[in-house]
């Protein structure tokens, strides 16, 4: 018998499968107080363990919250790091992400 529990992580994969077909990328947005670290990157994942970060340049200030998950989708540009570890990015589409 399928609990709602089931139910519910079912649906979460289903929807995950939808946004992914549709472009997006799952993310994680990180907030760093370091000197010369991005202030807020965007973690995604780059197989089943690894991680990359991205730096947005133009991430909206409602999803400025550290360990928020989003959908993102991003164009990647051609210019300078403001950071070492987060390569730029413009966001071109980005919605919150149930986990």
């Amino acid at each position: 018998m399928e609990t709602n529990k089931d139910a519910e992580i079912e649906a979460q994969k289903a929807e995950g499968e939808k946004m992914m077909a549709a472009g997006y990328l799952p993310g994680r947005i990180v907030y760093s107080d370091l000197a010369d670290d991005c202030e807020y990157t965007i973690q995604l994942k780059d197989g089943e363990k690894d991680f990359y970060y991205v730096d947005p340049i133009n991430l909206d200030q409602k999803f400025s919250t550290d360990e928020k998950t989003i959908w993102v989708k991003l164009t990647w540009l051609r210019r300078m790091n403001r950071c070492e570890k987060a390569a730029p990015v413009e966001i071109t589409e980005i919605k919150d992400r149930a986990e």
